[in-house]
């Protein structure tokens, strides 16, 4: 998008109040703290190496943290997850379910 000077400053300044990126700090330095793992849990897996890269580049490219953008990511994925699952019935399938087992395990 071809945006001028002035609109691309205040749609900055205005992202980051909406994302409180002045607290961001404080919440990675919490997460880096969390050694009790109280509010932080590790997610581990393996990936390609061209897409670690790719992931590297785009949190370098954006000054976030690779936990941050990865953090996003993957709360956008589930969401959209448990849309389609919503979407689809996909819940309302399992309640059936359990429900005719609970109907079963009664009888």
């Amino acid at each position: 998008m071809n945006r001028d000077p002035f609109e691309r400053r205040v749609l900055e300044r205005c992202l980051a109040i909406v994302n409180d990126s002045e607290l961001r700090p404080l919440l990675e330095q919490a997460a880096d703290s969390d050694t009790g793992n109280t509010m932080t849990r590790m997610l581990c897996g393996r990936i390609s190496q061209e897409l670690f890269s790719k992931v590297e580049n785009t949190a370098a490219m954006l000054h976030i943290s690779k936990r941050e953008f990865i953090e996003l990511a993957v709360s956008t994925a589930v969401a959209r997850a448990e849309a389609i699952a919503e979407q689809e019935g996909v819940y309302e399938s399992f309640q059936l379910a359990h429900d005719a087992n609970q109907g079963r395990a009664a009888a």
